[in-house]
């Protein structure tokens, strides 16, 4: 399974989002990966970046900022179990090589 991103709360929660080489958009744009229906959210608000082997959070200098385990960022690479949010809706990080036993983790199951 690829790297993605799960809504942990708000309107898209539980649904998947893979990751991949082509920037993953997170805004309020319909054209966005992630369209976010949280009015706390900018048109185009954030996206994850695959640079290095690594995935990355780019905050793209949204207005009410990007947050990243509770903590504002302007860019942050991420780590498995991490928690974005992004106005008033939550994803979590889940890469592709401990995406059953990370969410387990973090449910604390």
């Amino acid at each position: 399974m690829p790297p993605a991103i799960v809504g942990h709360d708000g309107p898209l929660t539980d649904r998947h989002f893979p990751l991949g080489d082509t920037p993953t958009t997170f805004g309020r744009r319909q054209d966005c990966s992630v369209v976010l229906s949280s009015e706390r959210a900018s048109r185009r608000h954030a996206e994850i970046r695959h640079e290095a082997g690594r995935y990355i959070l780019h905050d793209l200098g949204s207005r009410n900022g990007t947050l990243v385990n509770g903590r504002r960022v302007t860019s942050q690479v991420l780590q498995p179990g991490d928690l974005i949010t992004i106005g008033d809706e939550q994803f979590r990080f889940l890469p592709s090589a401990c995406r059953l036993t990370c969410l387990l983790a973090v449910l604390g199951e």
